[in-house]
């Protein structure tokens, strides 16, 4: 199972509302499911395109909200009481054949806000397992509701953005703190420490790939850097001998010829008396600088 379907899994087990809570809830399904459609002729009303976990949700909060207990399913919801659900829930039907929110009254308290975002995460909603990547996303054909959605996400201090695909308003977060507070807001608690400890995991493994990289580089350097050092003094042996050389280039010459794997604060303890790092370099700089003028 998904990451996705394990924070959906345990948002639907949390439907359990105030009213005004329970109105913003549907009316995010309402936006956010596929089509709702309302027969002008008094046809049944129905969310298309709904699982039927979600459709059994959606279906026993509309008979809370309406005070209800004559009809079996969405589709059995008579005309009447399909105009008041429509009318409780501030959705009204525009001339773009899109419904639309006609009150943001419904949005007014920060409980509401939060339902209404658990909603449209549960209808059409999606988030990366932590230890792969970070991403979260709410798509939405709908494209008025779904800015409603980033109004909502900013107003939490997230930093929501958009970017249409097929056809789709597609509202997302990218950084793994957003992420977190987001799941945190809809109530996803076991989500949220499950999410937390991957990203703790994925930051440690990125942590010691760095490092590991690092010391490789250095490792890479110092051994590069001691070729070059001894093919230097190699060269001097050759032509003017070691014994040309002062004391003190002397002394690091024969030891970078008897230890060419220490680095450069290796080889200064080797020394009598012990040379600090920059001793060391300069020296050894020095030598190879003696080598380049013979080649000249």
């Amino acid at each position: 199972m998904s990451f996705s379907e394990d924070v959906r899994n345990e948002l639907s087990k949390k439907t359990n509302m105030a009213r005004h809570c329970t109105l913003a809830f549907l009316s995010a399904a309402v936006l956010f499911s596929g089509k709702f459609i309302k027969n002008n002729g008094g046809g049944p009303v129905f969310l298309e395109g709904v699982k039927p976990e979600m459709r059994r949700i959606y279906f026993t909060l509309t008979k809370k909200v309406l005070n209800i207990s004559s009809c079996d399913d969405l589709s059995d919801i008579c005309p009447k009481d399909q105009d008041r659900l429509l009318e409780s829930l501030c959705i009204e039907e525009g001339e773009d054949g899109q419904w639309h929110l006609s009150n943001d009254i419904i949005l007014m308290q920060p409980c509401c806000r939060k339902a209404f975002l658990k909603s449209a995460f549960l209808a059409a909603g999606s988030v990366s397992d932590p230890v792969s990547s970070y991403h979260f996303e709410i798509a939405s054909r709908n494209e008025e509701a779904a800015d409603i959605l980033i109004d909502i996400l900013r107003g939490f201090s997230l930093g929501a953005k958009k970017v249409l695909r097929k056809g789709k308003t597609v509202v997302y977060l990218k950084e793994a703190e957003d992420i977190a507070s987001v799941l945190a807001l809809m109530g996803a608690d076991s989500s949220y420490l499950f999410f937390e400890s991957g990203r703790v995991t994925k930051e440690m493994n990125g942590n010691i790939n760095r490092r590991v990289n690092c010391e490789t580089a250095n490792i890479e350097k110092t051994v590069s850097a001691s070729v070059k050092q001894v093919a230097a003094i190699r060269l001097i042996e050759r032509t003017r001998g070691l014994s040309s050389l002062p004391k003190s280039l002397l002394e690091i010459a024969e030891q970078r010829l008897l230890h060419p794997e220490l680095s450069l604060e290796e080889l200064g303890k080797m020394c009598t008396p012990v040379i600090g790092k920059s001793g060391v370099n300069h020296r050894l700089r020095r030598l190879v600088e003696i080598a380049e003028s013979i080649e000249e």
